[in-house]
């Protein structure tokens, strides 16, 4: 249950019905890209070298839709 409706809410996975709400708009037929929401996981260790920061940031620092460092500190 909790992984799958992240899933979802990340656009990672595709419901078969229903809608998924963000701020009261489906967003069920958007990419994972178009979507303002970020999937970070807990299993620290795929990135043990990292410090909690660091591991935060990562996915913030993709190279196709980098998020200016501005605003990845917020």
């Amino acid at each position: 249950g909790k992984t799958t409706t992240l899933r979802l809410i990340a656009g990672l996975d595709k419901p078969t019905e229903g809608q998924v709400l963000i701020d009261g708009v489906d967003v069920a037929g958007w990419g994972a890209a178009e979507r303002d929401v970020a999937l970070v996981l807990q299993q620290y260790s795929l990135y043990p070298r990292y410090t909690v920061r660091e591991n935060l940031e990562f996915p913030l620092k993709p190279k196709i839709r980098r998020l200016p460092d501005a605003e990845i500190k917020d």
